[in-house]
């Protein structure tokens, strides 16, 4: 029987470079300390660069004549921040309280990704985050005709009341893809982190831990959320699509501008008019327990017995309403 197998290889149209490991530089500065009255604190400075990443190169033209961009050790990041861990004990009588809490920052760069300038260097990814979003500035809603035909042209398709009006950046009388510019963070927070504490009196105890997320945006979208984009008998229709712009009431805080039947173009473009900052605070877990006498247990040959009651995700205290930040 025969059998084909595929072992891959290097066409005469594609072109590469010899390749290697990518490197590594990392430097950390730790500092850990305890003291007797029950505290302890470790911190963790770290500063990561890495160089010769595998990357496709983005700087060939297609004048090259090749079919496929070459993959090649170009790429190169930072990431820089701090780990923090704090505990902290101690016996009030016959109360004993602990507290914990942890942090993480960390802040990246994207140093280079063979990315040529664009013609408005503002638009580069370089120097920024991983991730960065980019987007127009959204400076409310059209409020009548008058302001759309004294505005610069928006070339996304026809603009009627109630559309939203972008800002020119590069000052050119035209809005278009050349105005777009990194807005907000990426959805991967910079910040994380968390705290809890936990007190027991006798046979009695209760502890709560807290967890956390910050820096971090959310670009609302998709078929799911934009009313009619695919026609009248698909997209939400009902729960949201009542908070929108209307001739009766042409409200500038509304989360919908004018609605259309089908796709409206200049609206639905990524613009901080729909990226929400989603940073949160979740009460992560929760808990309450009794544990029976030890001279009651050991008449039965038990040697702990513990009645409790818990909880998780309890509760998230954030602006973001519209799903779950995590």
């Amino acid at each position: 029987q025969d059998v084909n197998v595929n072992w891959g290889s290097v066409g005469e149209n594609e072109w590469g470079a010899d390749l290697t490991w990518e490197k590594e530089r990392e430097i950390n500065l730790g500092v850990e300390l305890r003291f007797l009255n029950g505290l302890y604190l470790q911190t963790d400075f770290f500063n990561r660069h890495r160089k010769g990443i595998f990357l496709q190169r983005n700087s060939i033209p297609q004048t090259a004549g090749l079919n496929q961009r070459p993959w090649g050790n170009i790429g190169e990041f930072k990431n820089q921040g701090i780990d923090a861990t704090l505990e902290y004990s101690k016996n009030i009588g016959e109360v004993n309280v602990a507290v914990r809490g942890n942090y993480t920052y960390a802040r990246n760069n994207l140093l280079d990704n063979d990315e040529p300038d664009y013609v408005y260097t503002y638009q580069n990814a370089k120097g920024k985050r991983l991730g960065q979003p980019f987007g127009l500035i959204a400076e409310g809603l059209f409020s009548s005709q008058e302001e759309i035909n004294s505005s610069p042209r928006q070339t996304f398709g026809a603009v009627r009341v109630g559309d939203i009006k972008y800002k020119d950046v590069n000052g050119d009388g035209v809005i278009d893809t050349y105005d777009e510019v990194a807005i907000g963070n990426s959805d991967v927070p910079e910040m994380v982190y968390g705290f809890g504490t936990s007190v027991s009196y006798k046979g009695f105890d209760v502890s709560v831990f807290f967890q956390g997320a910050a820096n971090m945006n959310f670009m609302l979208g998709g078929d799911g959320f934009f009313p009619f984009t695919r026609g009248e008998t698909q997209g939400n229709v009902t729960y949201y699509a009542t908070d929108r712009w209307t001739p009766e009431n042409p409200r500038q805080d509304a989360l919908f501008p004018r609605l259309s039947s089908g796709s409206n173009p200049n609206n639905y473009r990524n613009s901080t008019w729909w990226q929400r900052k989603a940073d949160y605070l979740r009460l992560k877990t929760a808990e309450i327990g009794y544990s029976l006498p030890k001279k009651w247990t050991e008449k039965v040959k038990v040697s702990t017995f513990r009645v409790y009651a818990s909880g998780m995700n309890l509760h998230t205290f954030s602006s973001f309403k519209f799903w779950d930040p995590v």
